[in-house]
């Protein structure tokens, strides 16, 4: 199996990710494990299909899919001939192109997406970053009340934020800033502030966990103690921080 990656026109970045491509025959099953990070995610499928170990299901189809904003990690199957293309967007970035309404209906959901929403696919895998740059360039359209301002004060902090400060600093209500969530993200602002505490504790507990203790990890990224970072791990990826310590898969990646 290859797995490439390609980074979008520079206008493109503070909503895009990253395109990828993964190509290849695997014999056996290959897992990929993904990471869970609030965006939204575009796939084509034009291989023999992906299995999904958290959703108990086998998209085999060829076509186009949409995952909506995930707040659990999953493990997914490759078995067959692959190719896969995807566009994975910033959480909020989804919005500056599609308008897809309910996004909240599809958090933690994989649906078939409207195929003529979705690049060219033969240009696409021609021309991954040339074509597909143009396409959402010609498509770039920030919705009315943007919420990557928002996003990038919650990453900044690493997800250690209140949300009295945050509306306060954004000066806007509670009930305006759950409604832009589920609208533009599918979940909820103290959805995702949890989520990014939890993706920025991981990062940590993969790089030093072996090193340092959990619970020294767990209050300097904002848990009371370990057992409340447990259960953030437990939560988001199914198995405690001691599972992803001395970690040394680069098949983790964001979903």
């Amino acid at each position: 199996m290859t797995f490439r990656s390609y980074a979008p026109d520079p206008d493109l970045r503070p909503f895009i990710r990253q395109y990828w491509l993964i190509t290849g025959r695997q014999e056996c099953q290959e897992p990929i494990e993904l990471l869970p990070d609030g965006g939204v995610s575009l796939v084509l499928n034009l291989g023999d299909g992906i299995n999904s170990s958290r959703f108990g299901t086998r998209w085999s189809e060829q076509e186009a899919l949409i995952v909506g904003a995930q707040t659990r990690g999953d493990t997914q199957l490759l078995l067959g001939e692959s190719l896969l293309f995807g566009i994975t967007f910033k959480p909020g970035g989804f919005s500056f192109f599609h308008h897809y309404d309910p996004m909240h209906r599809m958090a933690d959901e994989v649906q078939p997406f409207d195929q003529s929403l979705f690049p060219d696919p033969h240009m696409m895998l021609r021309q991954p970053t040339a074509y597909v740059d143009r396409f959402y360039l010609e498509r770039l359209k920030p919705p009315r009340f943007s919420l990557m301002e928002v996003v990038e004060r919650i990453e900044q902090r690493e997800g250690r934020i209140r949300m009295d400060d945050l509306m306060r600093e954004n000066c806007t209500t509670a009930r305006q800033l759950e409604r832009q969530f589920k609208q533009q993200m599918g979940i909820t602002p103290k959805e995702f502030i949890d989520l990014t505490r939890f993706n920025h504790a991981f990062g940590v507990v993969q790089r030093e966990g072996g090193e340092r203790s959990l619970l020294e990890i767990a209050w300097d990224c904002g848990y009371y103690d370990h057992a409340h970072m447990a259960n953030a791990f437990q939560k988001h990826m199914g198995r405690p921080p001691s599972a992803f310590v001395l970690s040394h898969s680069s098949k983790i990646a964001l979903a």
